[in-house]
């Protein structure tokens, strides 16, 4: 089954603990819980993965969608090198087109929303 997925990479200012800490405050606004964390890396998941198996993604918000999100950092030489990455975690196959356009529209506007919470 292909999966969804949006990464992405740059460099910020400041220190890996504090933009760890930054992060934790980023997830926790977009109610995303932390299922693993270790120094400089932070692995989250997102939705509700049997309501959208019962309702096959229809009528659910984007963020009710079942999603897994995972943020690395470690120092550079101009700061801090970012590298994130947002997938799905649907499990029935065969997205819907309608179903992956809501996915990736959520991708894009989250990945734009962490970097400009981590930059």
């Amino acid at each position: 089954m292909p999966t969804l997925e949006r990464s992405d990479g740059w460099a910020a200012c400041g220190n890996v603990d504090v933009l760890q800490l930054s992060l934790n405050v980023f997830f926790k606004k977009h109610r995303m819980r932390v299922i693993g964390e270790q120094p400089g890396e932070t692995h989250v998941r997102q939705g509700f993965p049997r309501l959208a198996r019962w309702l096959r993604g229809r009528f659910m918000l984007q963020r009710w969608l079942p999603k897994r999100a995972q943020v690395k950092l470690h120092p550079d030489d101009h700061g801090v090198a970012v590298r994130a990455c947002i997938e799905d975690s649907y499990a029935l196959p065969g997205l819907s087109p309608r179903l992956q356009d809501k996915y990736q529209r959520y991708f894009d506007w989250w990945m734009s929303e962490l970097r400009r919470h981590i930059a």
